[in-house]
């Protein structure tokens, strides 16, 4: 009697792998043929840890904290994507022999199949409806998987579980960003004015970070009183609070960063086009504190106004996320630096733009951006760094194409998800192809 496990997986991926696969056995002249979708065999869910000559081979479950999966002892397909490459290119017939815990599995193929399946890789477990044993057994080893695309060097195919991943982390991106975007919106209703980037102490030195000014408009009243605008961001006191970084300033892709450095920061600063000065929304504050006991003020004569975004604050970008080489303590007023000469989207010193597109081009990456208007829109790193420069510009009156706003996800371009992946079962002669 073979025994069955439960390993929970996203939802999302299960409607993928499991409802495609009951579809698709039927008779040709040649033998049975069976099509599964080829997106279902490329959620490769196991981590090969181990393997013998003998074709003993130790998976462990991948994603962790998740459900939802049946994994069966007994006969069964598994596709191979090699690590470096994300296209699963290899069917071998195998048997899963034990489940021993929430996260591990022993696999047997045939010793043959060995070399296809190297330490690292990670595998896919299918069970084809229809298929018998007698079926199984009269496979190859190996089956490589005809009429895919060579792997490009330095370039790889879409993963599935990796873009359901990002996904879920770009949303995630978003959300905090529409945040800080009602913050800042809550602090201008407030105030009449947008929030300072920086405030400056009694030796005109930076002092104070937008960032901490924002804290009672993210439900962080506490955290907020804590910090002492009494001394500069660095003292012990206010050193202190650096490791209380609130999430809404931290990148989910580095969500494991514990370090308090923040990633996300404001676009601050001002220059020129031929005579016409130009200049961002948030502003360093033109007040000066007095008295080394006096407080600083958070309301400035001269701050910035949402009737100062000439632009319209639809057309103006407030907000973005740093570059992983960037380390800047969440507390301390520094932030991006724009000039004329501003790097743009996914360049060093500029705006991180970790995630894919959704076009055909697999080297575009896109990075989501605050708008003034609360607004985020993902940007690609293709935008010229002229346009992105105009676009965080408050009062140049430019206008910039944004048609290449990219609101897909990331494996829209793959058109192999599109196909199914067909076995002709023949024997020793069975071949698998995609088509």
């Amino acid at each position: 009697m073979s025994r069955r496990f439960r390993v929970l997986v996203p939802a999302s991926l299960v409607c993928s792998l499991v409802l495609a696969i009951p579809s698709l056995a039927r008779q040709s002249p040649s033998g049975t043929v069976l099509q599964v979708p080829y997106a279902a065999v490329s959620f490769a869910f196991y981590r090969v840890e181990s393997t013998t000559p003998a074709g003993e081979v130790r998976v462990i479950f991948s994603i962790p904290n998740a459900g939802g999966i049946n994994l069966m002892e007994g006969n069964c397909l598994v596709g191979v994507r090699k690590a470096g490459d994300s296209a699963v290119r290899t069917l071998i017939p195998a048997k899963v022999v034990s489940v021993d815990s929430a996260k591990s599995a022993t696999l047997r193929v045939a010793a043959g199949a060995i070399a296809s399946i190297p330490t690292g890789s990670t595998l896919s477990i299918l069970r084809p409806p229809g298929m018998t044993t007698a079926a199984f057994e009269g496979l190859p080893a190996s089956m490589p998987i005809a009429g895919l695309p060579a792997p490009v060097p330095g370039v790889r195919s879409a993963d599935p579980v990796e873009a359901a991943r990002l996904a879920a982390r770009r949303t995630l991106a978003t959300n905090r960003l529409k945040q800080i975007g009602l913050a800042l919106h809550n602090f201008e209703s407030a105030y009449g004015q947008w929030p300072a980037a920086v405030l400056y102490g009694p030796d005109g030195r930076p002092r104070h970070s937008w960032r901490v000014l924002l804290l009672p408009y993210l439900e962080q009243v506490t955290l907020f009183q804590q910090y002492d605008f009494n001394e500069p961001w660095d003292s012990p006191k206010n050193r202190a609070l650096i490791e209380k970084m609130p999430d809404v300033y931290r990148d989910p892709l580095r969500d494991d960063d514990r370090s308090g450095n923040t990633h996300v920061a404001a676009f601050v600063g001002s220059w020129k086009r031929g005579n016409q000065p130009l200049m961002t929304i948030l502003q360093p504050s033109t007040v000066k504190r007095p008295a080394p006991d006096a407080t600083p003020s958070i309301v400035d004569p001269r701050g910035s106004r949402i009737r100062d975004v000439i632009d319209g604050t639809s057309n103006t970008v407030v907000v973005g996320f740093l570059t992983p080489e960037r380390k800047i303590p969440w507390t301390k007023p520094e932030d991006f630096e724009v000039d004329a000469s501003f790097p743009g989207i996914g360049k060093p010193g500029g705006i991180d733009a970790p995630y894919p597109g959704s076009g055909a081009n697999p080297t575009t990456k896109v990075a989501p951006l605050l708008f003034a208007d609360g607004s985020v829109r993902t940007l690609p790193n293709t935008l010229p760094p002229a346009s992105v420069v105009s676009l965080i510009s408050r009062n140049g009156l430019e206008v910039v194409d944004l048609s290449s706003a990219d609101a897909g996800g990331s494996t829209a371009g793959d058109p192999n998800m599109r196909k199914n992946l067909k076995l002709t079962l023949d024997g020793p002669r069975s071949k698998v192809s995609i088509e």
